[in-house]
């Protein structure tokens, strides 16, 4: 075939193609939104519901005893019994611990001896001091003799004052042989058990530990902005409520207060730590277990909501196609704001009881008209959500 056909053939196929596929889109065109019966495409939709919600930030916390005190004996010897059973509720003041008290008793019998001597030696002074005053009255003695015998009186009421207080300090030595409980809660294992040798004071080991556990702690960081936005007065940070749920649980089923914001910012994490305070009445939470800890940051307010499962991203924008009077698809870009469980709060975008399709979409574009379908929803009501 000469080359100058070639040349004149090629263009003429390119427009014919050219055609073609004009053809095929003006005829998509004219079906979009019809079936190969010519109904029209069903969707499935479902109205935005208005209610009133409030916001929360999210973070993760501990858990952490009001109270937690290690249990040590103050004075040193052998235990003599343990009386509780490990991991139970113990109340303040019950016996714990039983150090052998026979040496304390002893060197209580011993003090008490040493204070009956104080005592005959401050009368013996006080008779001899009586004495000598009469006899320097008749210069009978020396000066010098009557200052000794003064001397005498008063190192025998000096020497009763220690023997008194070495009597004091002897039962409340054998008082500590009686180990109790200085709180109420939930008490360990016995660190240290019968017929061991112990220790007194703050370098000796524990010998249990007890963690009060109702009500309880939970302590999170929450970041900077939060704070600047709505925990800048004191007053109002403690009327904020608080929404707890442990790891293997569903949503947060615990309500608390915050009771405490700290007095300065982590410069290193860009956080303040802050601690609410929980019921714990079963008992269920103890010290040191994960939370997931929800932060109201705001007062209720009524908002529109959608399932967040139906929003559509394009770049940077998010979208619905909703269902206009007219049965024509339309497509809305939302401004959204904070997620409620499964749903959204849009804040610009749509109003309350715009039909938004939630099934369907991907087989519509905005403008063809389609048939709705709206099924029942029995456990839809408005409320208070949070």
């Amino acid at each position: 075939m000469p080359i100058q056909l070639k040349r004149r053939i090629l263009p003429l196929l390119l427009v014919l193609a050219l055609c073609t596929t004009a053809a095929y889109y003006r005829t998509s065109d004219v079906n979009a939104g019809v079936t190969e019966d010519g109904s029209l495409v069903t969707v499935t939709v479902k109205p935005a519901t208005e209610e009133t919600v409030t916001d929360w930030e999210e973070y993760t916390g501990r858990l952490e005893a009001p109270e937690r005190v290690e249990v040590r004996s103050r004075v040193a010897g052998t235990i003599a019994a343990v009386h509780f059973k490990d991991g139970e509720q113990v109340a303040q003041g019950q016996l714990l611990f039983s150090i052998d008290p026979a040496p304390f008793a002893i060197e209580l019998q011993r003090m008490q001896a040493m204070l009956s001597q104080a005592r005959d030696r401050v009368q013996f002074t006080a008779k001899e001091l009586e004495r000598g005053k009469r006899l320097v009255e008749a210069n009978a003695i020396a000066r010098r003799d009557f200052d000794a015998l003064q001397h005498d009186a008063q190192e025998a009421r000096s020497s009763l004052q220690a023997a008194e207080a070495g009597v004091k300090r002897a039962e409340l030595d054998l008082a500590y042989t009686k180990i109790v409980a200085p709180i109420s809660g939930k008490i360990s294992r016995a660190e240290i058990t019968k017929g061991n040798l112990i220790k007194a004071g703050e370098d000796a080991a524990p010998l249990a530990l007890i963690v009060s556990q109702s009500p309880i702690y939970v302590s999170f960081n929450a970041d900077e902005r939060t704070y600047l936005r709505y925990y800048s007065n004191p007053k109002s940070a403690h009327d904020t409520s608080v929404r707890v749920g442990l790891i293997a649980e569903e949503n947060y089923p615990h309500s608390g207060t915050l009771v405490s914001v700290d007095n300065q910012l982590d410069t290193r994490s860009g956080t303040l730590r802050m601690r609410a305070l929980l019921p714990n009445t079963d008992g269920i939470m103890i010290p040191g277990l994960q939370a997931r800890v929800r932060l109201q940051t705001g007062k209720a307010y009524r908002a529109v909501l959608i399932d967040e499962a139906v929003i559509g991203t394009d770049q940077d924008r998010r979208f619905v196609l909703v269902v206009d009077g007219h049965g024509q698809v339309e497509r809305r870009i939302l401004t959204l704001g904070s997620r409620q469980g499964t749903q959204r709060v849009v804040l610009q975008g749509l109003r309350a009881a715009d039909l938004v399709i939630v099934d369907g979409a991907q087989r519509v574009q905005p403008g063809q008209k389609v048939k709705s379908d709206v099924p029942p929803d029995p456990g839809a009501d408005e409320g208070v959500r949070d």
